[in-house]
């Protein structure tokens, strides 16, 4: 059986846990990394002093599926922009880590 096949690929499908995870990454950099809080993801991105990303990848930990998920794509880096709100929050799409 495809245990990949069992996954969500919508993050609002997922089943949350207080231990989950979500980072943000340009390469092997981490911008970010966050936890929930009641149901939502608060991520605050930054990048190191003289580092400027060109693209972020988020990357997502599942207490729950015990696995980690990528977003489907990665999208620039804008400093000082917003990526969804409380009232419209960005929901990505992730498909399981190679």
């Amino acid at each position: 059986m495809d245990l990949k096949a069992q996954y969500p690929n919508i993050a609002k499908d997922f089943v949350l846990d207080d231990t989950d995870l979500l980072a943000a990454f340009s390469g092997d950099i981490c911008l970010g990394v966050t936890s929930p809080d009641e149901g939502l993801f608060y991520l605050y991105i930054g990048a190191p002093i003289g580092v400027t990303p060109s693209s972020v990848t988020l990357r997502y930990y599942s207490a729950h599926y015990k696995n980690l998920f990528e977003h489907k794509d990665a999208f620039p880096y804008l400093n000082d922009e917003c990526l969804g709100t409380i009232a419209e929050p960005f929901i990505p799409a992730f498909v399981c880590a190679p």
